[in-house]
């Protein structure tokens, strides 16, 4: 069977086919040849350097197990930034982009905003309420399916700034010996407030701590206990923050309270015995905890027959725990 020797009909207009894309048509690109060859495309004529790029399999961008947990912050303060995981595989740069943001928060894909690191999500939420936020990712190919496109969704809740409170709840002042275990007391617990509340006692005395958590020294949250060490009236006060970033003041709880450590007298013998004409007696007196300062004690007896040597006794923060001998 003899090819055709001509291009008519469809192939009429051929000859100005530019296959090789460089601009001019090519020469004679169909060579119709033999019946076997027929039709047969004739690309001898190219450049010998001239090569097909293979066709690229698509794959998908993933992000694996990654998550990104619910967020809660409070309205009108700045969150703490985070960053979004990072997708893998894809064909070519990947685009990230993060829908159903709260207002006021951004999401800063490549690092050139607001966020100054790449994939976060940053700023101050202007809004109260729940928001469901979607993060997507494409790859550079032109397949915008789903299954080309993956996403991460989270919850992002915006509460109200509400501030902790005692209430009506007080602490009553306290008197205590020095040198003596107290018993251990509770401050009251607040209500309100943004996420866990931190507690925090500052003016006790020497010698008594306050245990938050109650993994402390007395084993129950909230708690004060010890033995005080120094003398003196003491202003406690307890305060109490929520765990979103307004410090200021109207953000916080406080209580205060006075604690009072008395001084111990240390008196031995605690008893001693005195016959009328008999021969005199002694006892030995000291403090129980050191003094803030110099502490003088007056010595008598409520027997008239009775007279006591010296009838004063000063001590100091240096011999406080000196016992001074006393006769009578």
């Amino acid at each position: 069977m003899q090819g055709p020797t001509s291009a008519t009909g469809i192939y009429a207009n051929w000859d100005d086919l530019d296959i090789d894309r460089d601009g001019t048509a090519d020469e004679d690109p169909w060579d119709f040849g033999n019946a076997s060859q027929y039709p047969v495309l004739s690309y001898g004529h190219l450049p010998a350097t001239r090569q097909f790029a293979a066709q690229e399999t698509d794959t998908a961008p993933t992000f694996g197990s990654a998550t990104v947990s619910n967020k809660v912050d409070v309205v009108g303060e700045p969150i703490l930034p985070f960053q979004i995981p990072a997708a893998t595989g894809g064909n070519g740069a990947l685009d990230y982009a993060a829908y159903g943001l709260p207002p006021g928060l951004v999401f800063d894909a490549d690092g050139t905003g607001d966020c100054m690191a790449v994939r976060t999500v940053c700023g101050t939420p202007t809004t109260v309420g729940m928001f469901t936020v979607t993060v997507a990712v494409n790859d550079a190919d032109f397949n915008t399916t789903s299954s080309d496109r993956p996403t991460l969704a989270f919850t992002f809740t915006i509460a109200a700034d509400t501030a902790p409170t005692f209430g009506s709840a007080t602490v009553a002042d306290k008197t205590y010996v020095g040198g003596r275990l107290i018993p251990p007391f509770q401050i009251p617990a607040v209500t309100g407030g943004n996420g866990p509340l931190d507690y925090a006692v500052s003016g006790l005395p020497a010698g008594l701590v306050f245990d938050a958590d109650g993994t402390g020294d007395c084993m129950v949250a909230r708690a004060v206990c010890g033995t005080p060490t120094a003398l003196g009236a003491y202003a406690v006060t307890v305060t109490v923050n929520d765990a979103d970033s307004n410090m200021t003041s109207g953000d916080q709880a406080s209580l205060t309270f006075t604690i009072t450590v008395q001084g111990r007298i240390v008196v031995s013998p605690r008893r001693l015995s005195l016959t009328e004409g008999g021969s005199s007696g002694a006892y030995t007196v000291a403090l129980g905890v050191v003094p803030t300062g110099s502490v003088t004690l007056a010595l008598a007896s409520d027997n008239p027959a009775v007279t006591v040597a010296p009838s004063r006794l000063t001590f100091t923060t240096r011999n406080w725990a000196t016992a001074r001998t006393v006769r009578a």
